[in-house]
């Protein structure tokens, strides 16, 4: 990671381009963060992490606000492919497809670490909905069946799932 980055991260919040950081400039009071690299614009107080050992960035650069609820829906999501109904060969990658199709996005431009604010509340939403038809039983929503998935998108577009649901 020595010399200039490669590549160019700007802030979502004010178009300027973000700096290449270590932790002790995001996180002076965690020293295990120190060797962490970020990128950070700091008059908006957005950064972002990068993946291990690159500096490539995990997501967008996010303001507090936008990383908690980042991390709400990533504890509202992960639970569906590291323990949930997706868990098994593939699980995660069929665990964001479904939740693309309930978002209506490309699974592509299905990643958490770019979602906003209101993004967010909707993956929290949809999920909370899908673990109560799920508590339901399989009859009520199963899991592989991709008509249902696909309305139950659609119905939380057009305001809630809890009317088809006795």
């Amino acid at each position: 990671m020595s010399g200039s980055p490669r590549i160019k991260v700007v802030c979502p919040y004010c178009d300027r381009e973000t700096k290449l950081v270590t932790g002790n400039k995001i996180y002076p009071h965690r020293k295990d963060l120190y060797h962490h690299h970020f990128w950070q614009c700091a008059p908006c107080e957005a950064h972002v992490g990068v993946h291990k050992g690159t500096i490539k960035p995990l997501g967008s650069p996010a303001n507090g606000h936008t990383r908690n609820m980042r991390s709400q829906a990533h504890n509202a999501f992960d639970p569906l492919w590291r323990t949930g109904p997706f868990k098994g060969m593939n699980g995660r990658y069929q665990a964001y497809k479904w939740l693309a199709d309930q978002l209506g996005i490309a699974v592509q431009n299905c990643h958490i670490g770019m979602f906003d604010v209101e993004q967010c509340t909707r993956v929290i939403s949809i999920c909370k909905e899908y673990r109560e038809l799920l508590r339901r039983g399989p009859d009520v929503y199963p899991v592989d069946d991709d008509d249902h998935l696909s309305a139950a998108g659609r119905e939380h577009e057009e305001g809630g799932m809890a009317d088809r649901v006795g």
